[in-house]
């Protein structure tokens, strides 16, 4: 099952058209991702203890349903892919109005950053046990 998180829309998050604005939805599946991994462990105290974030390389966004001020939104997020040694990774998000309707899907590429030199990292035994947590797709793929 995907990781689900509920958001409120804000006047903030409105563009002149009067819909959710394009960069709020990037914000929205950016602060799921950041939910799911403190309900898997990875809270900010383990980040600086270890000394790594996650570092995004791709994002790619497909609107299909517009939102207004007062419309639920919810966000569902699950891993796609990982590579064998699990620092390359795509995770999906599906925003969902009202806890009905998709009304955008979000594909991200990222990998795990060690943020005191700027390289991807690999994780060791005892981050990859957090990482396990994170909740995986139907179709989830090993490459």
């Amino acid at each position: 099952m995907p990781h689900k998180a509920d958001y409120k829309i804000l006047w903030s998050h409105i563009d002149m058209n009067r819909h959710l604005r394009h960069s709020a939805y990037s914000d929205f599946a950016t602060q799921a991702r950041m939910d799911m991994m403190k309900d898997c462990g990875i809270d900010m105290k383990v980040f600086e203890q270890f000394h790594f974030g996650p570092v995004i390389f791709k994002e790619e966004i497909k609107y299909l349903r517009e939102f207004e001020i007062g419309d639920k939104l919810s966000v569902h997020t699950e891993l796609a892919k990982w590579n064998k040694r699990r620092h390359f990774w795509t995770m999906n998000h599906q925003i969902i109005k009202n806890d009905d309707k998709v009304s955008a899907k979000i594909i991200i590429k990222g990998a795990w950053l060690d943020v005191a030199n700027r390289k991807m990292m690999l994780l060791n035994e005892e981050l990859l046990s957090y990482v396990e947590k994170i909740p995986k797709s139907e179709k989830f793929e090993e490459v």
